[in-house]
């Protein structure tokens, strides 16, 4: 069984023959099923007729299935990029710029206090940072009033170390159960699984 997907052209030169995967059927309790790319279309192609969008076809194929698993069906098909662990990510529209450094406003009490970070990664919408920041740490996503920012005496730019920035693609290991790699909804067809989307994600 393969699930056929229409990925942007950009998003589809970081894919390759054998990127693990995994397909989501939500009809039937949101079973998971291991797949990984199968083909790649070279030539990307209009979306319909009369459209000037074009994407890149993108075959999935099912490591397994059940007797359940039929055309018709709607799923959710996930592409793991990368793999970065022991990372943290933040909104994009959680990060400023203070002269020449990259910050974030962490909330203390009734102030904000800009710490600096270094961007590793970033997609659409978030942003993976290194720097002095701690899981559950409450960020400003719009920039505050000056009388409520408590300034450091200085304030560098921040240089992530080397090894921070390490990202690995996953070639043989299975995808854990988190953060979806590629999001994409759309009608089984009567060849397959069927998904349509264009968004890849980092996976953490």
């Amino acid at each position: 069984m393969q699930a056929k997907m229409q990925i942007s052209e950009t998003d589809a030169q970081r894919l390759f023959v054998g990127m693990p995967a995994s397909v989501r059927i939500h009809s039937l309790r949101n079973a998971t099923y291991s797949a990984k790319v199968a083909k790649i279309d070279p030539i990307a192609k209009s979306i319909s007729r009369n459209s000037k969008v074009k994407k890149v076809e993108v075959l999935v194929e099912l490591d397994s299935t059940s007797q359940e698993v039929r055309p018709g069906l709607t799923v959710t098909a996930e592409i793991y990029v990368k793999r970065a662990t022991n990372v943290l990510s933040v909104p994009q529209v959680a990060l400023f710029a203070s002269d020449s450094a990259k910050i974030v406003y962490v909330k203390e009490k009734s102030h904000y206090v800009p710490r600096p970070v270094a961007t590793l990664y970033q997609d659409e919408d978030f942003v993976i940072v290194y720097g002095d920041l701690a899981d559950g740490e409450l960020l400003a996503l719009r920039e505050p009033p000056n009388t409520r920012i408590s300034w450091p005496d200085v304030l560098a730019p921040l240089q992530a170390p080397i090894e921070a920035d390490t990202f690995k693609v996953a070639k043989r290991e299975p995808p854990p159960d988190r953060r979806p790699g590629a999001r994409m909804e759309k009608e089984l067809n009567g060849n397959g699984l069927s998904v349509d989307d264009e968004r890849l994600w980092i996976q953490e």
